[in-house]
């Protein structure tokens, strides 16, 4: 007797009907039509990510400017009223340390899914993500809240000054890639 390979057997019940190897190829043909699916989707997936990405980098650089704004306004205010807001500005830089860690995470999940459908744009996105890192952007936030509790005033707005101009190339380097994306 022929042997048939281990799947079709596993597929066929004993004495050769082939109803079970009808219904694994029918059940073959709808996983190849969820793929199908899928693939199909994955344009709105990565269009709904760079949208996504984009409205993340554009609320960071303006959360950043309002911290920013914070920051002077601070002065040399002493006082219960100057710790409560020096206090509130820690916990909002936290929250945007945090939200750049989200973007420089989303950045590298979608360079890796762009990397064989779109290589530039991934590069484009891999580059931005090194940029966070590169630029120690998370950790020039959080090293600021030491400036602005240490050294409020000049120190501590030229400091945030040079964090906004770390936010705004980040915003346009995801503004570039979301555009390479958007051709593709």
């Amino acid at each position: 007797a022929v042997q048939q390979p281990v799947h079709r057997r596993a597929l066929a019940p004993p004495g050769g009907d082939s109803s079970g190897l009808s219904q694994g190829l029918s059940a073959l043909e709808r996983l190849k039509d969820a793929r199908r699916t899928l693939e199909q989707s994955r344009p709105d997936h990565t269009r709904q990510d760079i949208e996504r990405t984009v409205v993340l980098a554009e609320g960071i650089g303006r959360d950043q400017d309002q911290i920013a704004d914070e920051v002077r306004r601070l002065g040399d205010g002493q006082g219960e009223d100057a710790r409560e807001r020096v206090q509130r500005l820690h916990e909002r830089k936290d929250a945007l340390a945090g939200q750049v860690q989200s973007l420089e995470e989303q950045l590298d999940r979608m360079a890796g899914e762009t990397r064989t459908s779109d290589a530039q744009a991934s590069r484009a996105l891999r580059e931005t993500a090194s940029g966070i890192r590169e630029n120690k952007l998370k950790e020039k936030i959080r090293y600021s809240k030491g400036v602005v509790r240490g050294r409020p005033g000049e120190p501590a707005q030229q400091f945030e000054a040079e964090i906004g101009k770390d936010v705004d190339q980040l915003s346009r380097q995801v503004a570039d890639a979301a555009r390479q994306l958007g051709e593709a």
